[in-house]
Parts: structure tokens; sequence; C-alpha cells
């Protein structure tokens, strides 16, 4: 799949909703921002975005797609706020 113009296919992480000890989380409704890993970049992308980036996005800003089982996403480039590192 080859996303076009300044399109990017992400795969979303899910947050988690059972804790360690079983504890169910409820998602919050009003949360505005997802996390993903980017797939591939369409090729009208102009930022300094990589294949492998973590990003925060606009979670409303998202189109879904199922293909063979598994769930992508589309989202523009300019819906991308920021890249993601954890520090181990």
């Amino acid at each position: 799949m080859n996303p076009l113009f300044d399109k990017i296919l992400i795969d979303i992480q899910k947050a988690e909703t059972v804790t360690s000890s079983g504890i169910i989380l409820s998602r919050n409704e009003d949360q505005k921002l997802e996390k993903a890993t980017i797939l591939k970049l369409g090729p009208d992308c102009i930022s300094t975005l990589q294949e492998g980036d973590t990003i925060l996005f606009k979670s409303y800003s998202s189109d879904a797609i199922e293909l063979d089982g598994k769930e992508y996403s589309f989202i523009k480039e300019e819906d991308v706020l920021c890249t993601y590192t954890t520090t181990q």
C-alpha cells in the first residue's frame, strides 16, 4: 500500500485497556491525541518525518482501512503534531 500526495500511512498504537493486575481502564473519549508509527510517506511529504518514526496526531483526523485482517490509518502530513521518543 502506497499513500498518495501528502498522506501518511500509519499504524496506530492502541492504549492498554487492562493493567497487569487486571484492572480495566476506560478510554477517555475526550482524548484528542493518538500515538502511531509511520509505515510509509506519500511522495509529496516535505517534512523531516521518516518511516519508523513515532508520532502524535489529532485522533479525529485519521481515515482507517482494514486490509488482510489488520487495521491501518491514513493522515495528512499537516495533522502530525510532533515526533515522540521514549527514554529508557
